[in-house]
């Protein structure tokens, strides 16, 4: 994840114009992918998000939850939650 990325995300500006403020987001770690990315769960709901890229020092586990940034677009996984 490049930071100049998480900065326009954070700062709410894109290329393509403005967009919506960002905010956190609790969800669960359904698998952690070989590219770095993880499969999860929002607030309890049973669809399954694919690919959600994190921040490199998040060492997410399987069925451990995680703080997630939104923008209502895009996820990152930003934090662990209780590991």
């Amino acid at each position: 994840m490049d930071i100049h990325r998480v900065a326009q995300i954070i700062k709410g500006t894109t290329p393509a114009g403005a967009r919506t403020a960002i905010r956190l987001r609790q969800g669960t770690v359904i698998t952690v992918n070989m590219d770095g990315t993880v499969d999860i769960t929002l607030g309890g709901a049973e669809t399954v998000i694919t690919s959600v890229a994190c921040f490199d020092h998040v060492t997410p586990v399987e069925a451990a939850g995680i703080w997630l940034l939104s923008d209502g677009v895009d996820l990152i996984g930003i934090g662990t939650i209780g590991t």
